[in-house]
């Protein structure tokens, strides 16, 4: 098969942006258990969502002159246990449907390791981490994009650090809170993987969702701030958040992500109501054979949903 690979900036990969529209309109994400699913649209530029979070670059694997594949790496600055690293964030792992099973993820990461292996520009970083999103209900199984590393021994690198737990509610829901949450354990330790700017994030233009129920677009606010960066505690920010929403629109999804290890917050959230949607994993692996990867010596970790 006449497969071979592409390393491209943000720039280049304009050229590719239609292919690879095509291409992540053919995969869904799950969303409930009741079974609903949901599509991702990237933006004009395509590299927007990509670039806001650091430097960004793109593999696609390409059949003759068809992109068949993609993934995005981003040198993304982080905070860990109160130290600043660089990491190596891979996202947007697509294949088409027809060349799945046929080993290209697993060429795909041997040129991306020749590539850093024999060229400076491509390091830089401290560690390697993705996400992988699977139903609510299936978290505990191998349910995500990890099945496509089967038998790659270099997968026996990449460990599970954390699983997400992926909230949506509405603003009611959340302006309905009536009770205080519970504060964190002391002395908590918190990898931030999301820079911190705003109470509410908004990625339409640049990362959009569509809904397969209702084959309509799905407007979702994130909820970005993490667990340990609070003024107050978890209910505060909710509170806030969604009132700071509801004086632009009401009729929105808000969306925020919880490390499942925060059992008594994740009780708290269930006795209002506030189920998981979605779950999410985090796998991490360091820079060097024998390391460890910081993120594996936390107590939480948090990636905002606006950059999964």
């Amino acid at each position: 098969m006449d497969v071979h690979f592409k390393l491209l900036d943000g720039v280049a990969i304009q050229a590719y942006a239609k292919q690879l529209q095509n291409i992540e309109q053919s995969i869904q994400y799950p969303l409930s258990e009741a079974g609903d699913h949901f599509t991702i649209v990237h933006g004009t530029p395509y590299h927007g969502f990509f670039s806001a979070m650091g430097k960004a670059l793109f593999i696609l694997a390409m059949h003759g002159e068809s992109v068949i594949g993609s993934i995005a790496a981003v040198w993304k600055p982080v905070t860990v246990n109160n130290q600043s690293y660089t990491a190596l964030y891979l996202a947007d792992l697509k294949l088409s449907k027809q060349y799945r099973g046929k080993k290209i993820i697993h060429r795909m990461i041997w040129f991306a390791l020749k590539k850093w292996l024999t060229n400076t520009n491509y390091r830089g970083w401290d560690f390697v981490f993705f996400a992988a999103m699977k139903k609510a209900a299936m978290k505990k199984n191998n349910d995500d994009v990890t099945r496509s590393f089967s038998g790659f021994h270099l997968g026996k690198l990449v460990k599970v650090s954390c699983t997400l737990d992926i909230y949506f509610c509405s603003c009611k829901e959340l302006l309905s809170l009536d009770n205080r949450s519970p504060l964190l354990p002391s002395l908590h330790r918190v990898a931030c993987l999301s820079q911190i700017d705003s109470n509410i994030r908004n990625n339409s233009g640049t990362k959009d969702f569509k809904l397969q129920s209702t084959g309509k677009p799905w407007q979702l606010i994130h909820l970005p701030i993490p667990p340990g960066y609070w003024s107050n505690p978890l209910d505060s920010y909710l509170r806030h958040a969604a009132h700071e929403q509801s004086l632009i629109s009401e009729s929105v999804t808000l969306c925020f992500s919880l490390d499942s290890r925060l059992t008594e917050l994740k009780r708290w959230l269930i006795a209002n109501s506030i189920k998981p949607g979605a779950a999410c994993s985090i796998y991490s692996c360091p820079n060097t054979l024998f390391g460890v990867s910081p993120i594996d010596e936390s107590d939480f970790i948090h990636l905002d949903t606006s950059q999964i």
